[in-house]
């Protein structure tokens, strides 16, 4: 059976170790183009270090730079090789508390792990790699360093697994169309901008997770805290009529890339089930029709069962009018 730690560090520490090979290529690439370092610093930075151990240093995420990036990637993977493995290992069924501005998020050790910090180090890994790709960095060549030569070797194939897997273990990806990359940056960028400027949008959506991005379909994920919540613990309708106002504007974004997704008519919503604290709802939100002056959208709103089944929990449908919100260039 894999340990919580084999889960964990070894894994973060590898793909810490493929950040650092790319943005070596990052930083060739603004010197070459005489760009200033911190112009391609747009992504998110991240540090996974709730995993058990002691005296864990205090980062000031103030980086502007390539190397400084660099020098804190070196400083991290130093702390996750010191981790004793005994320290983390045995804490799956272990209550960890996570404290922050929108209230305590609860987890177990094996939920922290892979339910927390995997899937939002490889989010961050992955955004970096696109944010560098849409700006122009060549990471589709293949790299000079023989131990990396796999990197990249063509774009529709890339697998950040190519960097170190035996071959019995690479899996191929689909190829994804850079249409749905471009699509997929513009719905995050929209979420951060809503997110920034309205106060009940970052009171209730602040740690919502883009899923998946087509053409007039968006899939968020959230996991419910106390400020989800109505008097008998369930999630709060008015949270719900929320969620619906908030997802439902990214999948008529998804539909045309356009900046501003106009303004509510009217809203249904049919109320199914309960979801409680600590619960995962998965929301995926569909642009029926997007015309001229109106958007039709619908919502299913899912929580997340032990098994990975989803349970209904909400149904809703939005509509909004959208003339004036319209991309300017088709």
């Amino acid at each position: 059976m894999t340990t919580l730690y084999q889960q964990s560090v070894p894994v973060l520490v590898k793909y810490l170790k493929n950040l650092s090979f790319m943005l070596q290529k990052g930083a060739k690439f603004c010197d070459e183009k005489e760009m200033k370092h911190e112009d391609l610093l747009t992504y998110p930075k991240f540090l996974a270090s709730r995993l058990g151990a002691q005296n864990i240093p205090t980062f000031e995420d103030d980086e502007q730079t390539f190397e400084q990036l660099q020098a804190r990637i070196t400083r991290t993977i130093e702390v996750l090789e010191g981790v004793d493995p005994e320290v983390i290992n045995g804490k799956e069924n272990e209550e960890i508390i996570m404290e922050s501005k929108m209230g305590n998020f609860r987890f177990t050790g094996q939920r922290y792990v892979s339910e927390y910090v995997i899937p939002n180090f490889h989010f961050h890994l992955t955004s970096a790699y696109c944010i560098m790709r849409t700006q122009g960095v060549p990471l589709d060549k293949p790299l000079k360093n023989k131990t990396h030569k796999q990197f990249h070797k063509n774009t529709p194939n890339f697998n950040f697994f190519k960097m170190s897997e035996p071959p019995s273990t690479r899996v191929q990806t689909p190829e994804v169309d850079s249409s749905e990359v471009q699509r997929t940056a513009h719905v995050q960028s929209l979420m951060d901008r809503l997110r920034a400027k309205s106060p009940i949008y970052n009171f209730i959506m602040s740690s919502a997770e883009l899923i998946s991005t087509t053409q007039g379909s968006v899939t968020t994920r959230l996991v419910l805290n106390e400020n989800h919540l109505n008097s008998s613990g369930n999630l709060h309708g008015a949270v719900s009529a929320t969620i619906i106002d908030f997802t439902t504007g990214l999948a008529i974004a998804s539909w045309d890339l356009r900046d501003t997704t106009g303004a509510s008519v009217d809203m249904h919503i049919s109320y199914l089930s309960a979801a409680r604290l600590g619960d995962t709802v998965e929301i995926v939100s569909t642009a029926e029709k997007v015309g001229g002056s109106v958007a039709f959208t619908s919502i299913r709103i899912s929580k997340v069962e032990k098994d990975g089944g989803l349970k209904l929990v909400t149904l809703g449908q939005h509509t909004k009018y959208v003339k004036a919100s319209q991309p300017k260039t088709q």
